[in-house]
């Protein structure tokens, strides 16, 4: 997952030139024109001013429009739709490794123990991260291998940030625990996609989904009955890949819904 900086950097550049190719298409009289972008978060957003975070996501997309030597198209709406303090209430009863290992005992969630290992096993394994990088991690422990030992998913975790997958470890653990929360507790997501699709019209509009926010706008996308106008959904560190974790049953979960 990428620095919220080069993000919007990457994602300005990205949104921008999405909006100019599908106002070109408009303007050939096969698709309305697009006068709004939804944007949607990533996580560790909780505790932010929702509009600060906005005013510099629409920056972005001014400095991208600028440097492609144009302006942002006049009367455009951006749609911002904030649900980062909601999920980070349920955070704190689900701990990470490191937090089971800060607190001396070894209750771990069982769930997302298992969904945490099966990720973490794919990112290692996209990173080219070996059986052996795993072992040296683990050390001498006697436990069994294994998703419900916490001690050998942490040591997964460690030899994914140790060999430069590009986070931290528990960057690595915070970022699986809220994408597990969305995707397993029907609660949570509910009131995760209420925010956004409150924001989300049948007027035509751009996604861009961050991170986490890629998998909710994905789900919003998918369920919504309305009838939506969606000429582009543009994802960025999205989580969506790992097909073989509890993300790829949520995806398959809705692929054959309108």
């Amino acid at each position: 997952m990428m620095e919220r900086r080069n993000f919007l950097s990457l994602a300005s550049v990205i949104t921008f030139q999405a909006l100019f190719r599908t106002r070109a298409t408009a303007d050939t009289g096969s698709h309305p024109p697009v006068r709004r972008i939804l944007l949607v978060h990533g996580r560790d957003q909780q505790g932010i001013d929702s509009a600060l975070l906005k005013t510099q996501w629409i920056e972005a997309l001014r400095r991208g429009a600028n440097t492609a030597g144009r302006q942002l198209p006049d009367q455009l709406e951006v749609s911002f739709p904030y649900y980062a303090d909601v999920l980070d209430r349920y955070t704190h009863g689900i701990p990470t490794t490191v937090e089971v290992q800060a607190r001396g005992d070894d209750q771990a969630d069982e769930n997302f123990l298992a969904f945490e290992a099966s990720v973490a096993d794919q990112m290692r394994q996209g990173a080219g991260i070996s059986d052996n990088s795993i072992e040296e991690m683990y050390g001498s422990n006697p436990q069994p291998r294994g998703p419900e030992n916490w001690r050998w998913v942490q040591a997964i975790v460690r030899a994914t940030d140790k060999h430069g997958f590009g986070m931290s470890g528990d960057t690595i653990e915070t970022f699986m625990r809220d994408v597990y929360l969305y995707t397993n507790h029907a609660g949570v997501r509910n009131q995760v996609d209420h925010i956004v699709n409150a924001m989300l019209t049948e007027e035509p509009t751009i996604v861009v989904g961050h991170s986490l926010g890629s998998v909710v706008a994905y789900n919003v996308l998918r369920t919504d009955t309305r009838k939506l106008q969606v000429p582009l959904f543009v994802t960025i560190g999205c989580p969506l890949a790992y097909e073989q974790s509890a993300i790829s049953s949520f995806r398959l979960a809705f692929r054959s819904r309108p």
